[in-house]
């Protein structure tokens, strides 16, 4: 079942909304909803670095090329 929501959106965003869907051949509702999805993954992902950061330069990982260097 689906819940539908009615938000306010700025006129220029809508209009990127609407030239999205023209140009994917995708449904509004389906590009928000991707949208929503990829937002919410961002800010766990972001989250996570905030708790993982620290102890990864604790353990002497200072950049991403010190750990590709470890795993590789």
């Amino acid at each position: 079942m689906q819940t539908q929501y009615s938000v306010p959106v700025e006129p220029q965003v809508f209009a990127l909304l609407e030239q999205a869907s023209r140009e994917e051949h995708r449904d509004k509702s389906e590009i928000v909803n991707d949208l929503i999805r990829r937002y919410s993954l961002l800010n766990h992902m972001a989250k996570l670095q905030k708790v993982y950061e620290p102890l990864a330069r604790a353990a002497g990982y200072d950049s991403e090329e010190d750990i590709f260097r470890d795993v590789s």
